[in-house]
């Protein structure tokens, strides 16, 4: 695997941090405070979307692990859900519906954030499970490691640092699609980085057990609820 793969792939996670920490850092700060939604109603949200983001990282797995096509299992997702993730990201900074319409901003806001964490999940776990195909060597996996890292802490920054300065000075609607280009690009960069072997498959996941053990696991409804 050449250094210009190792790199290339590792973009990704930058592609993976940014959006993530921007949204967890400032999307309940800008309905809540900015958009005056009720707390009580983000709360609610929250709790769905607790839920689904649980259980879709199985559900979504099971799938991507029986895909078949000629790109392979997890590069069509890739390459296919990077764009509308990146659309669904910028849809979440421009609401078309205020406080004088708090149903309407709620009903959004939730449709919103289950598109954007169901095709995030499509998207980076996808991107995820080449690491292990890719780089079986633990030398190579230690590189690739820490190049990721490097960009995964990259994307926190700015997600944390950069954002109130962008949104500060552009608006919540440019920064989001500032954040959700610079998301689109590092993601398809790695996919020039990006190759599946043939000859690597794993187990496929079975989906009831996985389910079974997300929804009685007593650290996920602590966390949930």
């Amino acid at each position: 695997m050449t250094t210009f793969k190792k790199v290339a792939y590792s973009l990704g996670s930058l592609g993976a941090s940014l959006p993530a920490q921007v949204f967890s850092t400032w999307a309940i700060f800008f309905y809540v405070d900015r958009l005056k939604l009720p707390a009580a109603w983000m709360a609610l949200a929250w709790l769905f979307y607790g839920i689904w983001n649980a259980l879709n990282d199985p559900l979504f797995g099971y799938f991507s692990d029986r895909t078949k096509s000629r790109w392979g299992r997890r590069i069509p997702y890739i390459l296919f859900g990077t764009i509308p993730l990146a659309l669904v990201f910028y849809l979440i900074w421009i609401p078309p519906f205020t406080a004088a319409n708090l149903l309407y901003l709620f009903l959004y806001m939730v449709l919103i954030i289950f598109l954007y964490d169901s095709l995030y999940t499509l998207v980076i776990l996808n991107w995820t499970a080449l690491y292990p195909e890719m780089f079986p060597t633990l030398k190579d996996r230690a590189s690739v490691s820490a190049l990721r890292q490097v960009f995964g802490l990259v994307g926190i920054i700015g997600g944390v640092a950069l954002a109130p300065l962008v949104y500060g000075s552009l608006g919540w609607p440019a920064m989001g699609l500032i954040f959700g280009t610079i998301t689109a690009f590092s993601l398809f960069i790695s996919l020039l980085g990006s190759k599946e072997r043939p000859g690597y498959i794993g187990e496929p996941l079975n989906i009831l057990p996985a389910l079974k053990f997300t929804l009685l696991n007593r650290s996920f409804l602590t966390y949930v609820l």
